[in-house]
């Protein structure tokens, strides 16, 4: 579970401020200490943590939303880095824990110098990528082993939410033009051959070097875990300790009314062909 950082936070500058300045009553320092004991209680608690993701889901997805906010001077979970922009070569985007950091590391590896757009989970990056005619993977995967991670990451985040921002990303992706989609159960092992086939498809030339197991283990121990949370169950590679809590997290998600739509759609999207 990821813990709020008050080193970076407002209030408790101001209040660190205030201390210091005006040398508060034992009483005003009680008074102190109960706010910041509340607000840390209220960013571990679940209702903020749904409420921060689903603000957070809309902004990056929702055509309005994000058309209205995206230039707007606030902090977002994707830096500009990750956006399109007019020197951008590659798109790799698609719903969170989906493959996409495995995969774009294997493109940034062997590609260094291309400027690669990639984990904004935004259908409205995918759309422009589309529109920009520059050459896009999305990443898919099977709402089981998807949404077992996305919770086993933050245990605060709630199954119900987990899927309807699923089922809500998935059905915007069947409203855009087909394209290619890397699935974690088709090319854990061989992410080259999608390059291969986006050079192909869009006449590019990049670099996509087949692996033999040992290099491709080597290659895997080079990506790190999150940062700013530092988390076995974070990592983008799968260990013992994540196995184990999605597992859990595995037996209650079928038990769901719209886990099997969930199901459809990803398989409606298995079956698209470009």
């Amino acid at each position: 579970m990821k813990e709020s950082n008050f080193a970076d936070n407002k209030l408790l500058s101001y209040i660190v401020g205030f201390l210091f300045e005006n040398k508060p009553s034992f009483e005003e320092k009680i008074i102190i200490y109960s706010l910041l004991k509340a607000q840390n209680i209220l960013m571990l608690s679940k209702y903020y943590k749904n409420s921060y993701f689903l603000i957070g889901f809309y902004l990056a997805n929702n055509a309005f939303l994000h058309q209205l906010t995206h230039k707007l001077p606030i902090n977002r979970a994707a830096p500009p880095i990750k956006w399109i922009n007019p020197n951008t070569k590659m798109c790799i985007d698609g719903f969170l824990r989906s493959g996409g950091t495995y995969f774009a590391y294997y493109f940034r590896y062997f590609n260094p110098d291309h400027h690669l757009a990639h984990h904004t989970h935004s259908l409205q990056q995918i759309k422009k990528s589309h529109s920009k005619e520059i050459p896009l993977i999305i990443t898919i995967r099977h709402p089981l082993d998807c949404l077992s991670s996305l919770v086993c990451y933050d245990k605060r985040l709630s199954i119900q939410v987990a899927l309807h921002t699923y089922i809500y990303f998935y059905q915007g992706l069947l409203k855009l033009p087909p394209t290619i989609y890397f699935d974690l159960v088709d090319h854990k092992d061989t992410p080259w051959l999608l390059i291969q086939k986006i050079n192909e498809h869009y006449g590019t030339s990049f670099a996509a070097p087949i692996l033999s197991a040992k290099e491709l283990a080597e290659f895997l121990a080079t990506i790190p875990i999150e940062i700013p949370s530092p988390s076995i169950l974070s990592s983008p590679i799968p260990n013992e300790d994540k196995r184990r809590e999605k597992e859990v997290i595995k037996k209650e998600l079928p038990h769901y009314k719209s886990y099997n739509e969930a199901v459809k759609l990803y398989e409606q999207l298995r079956t698209r062909k470009i």
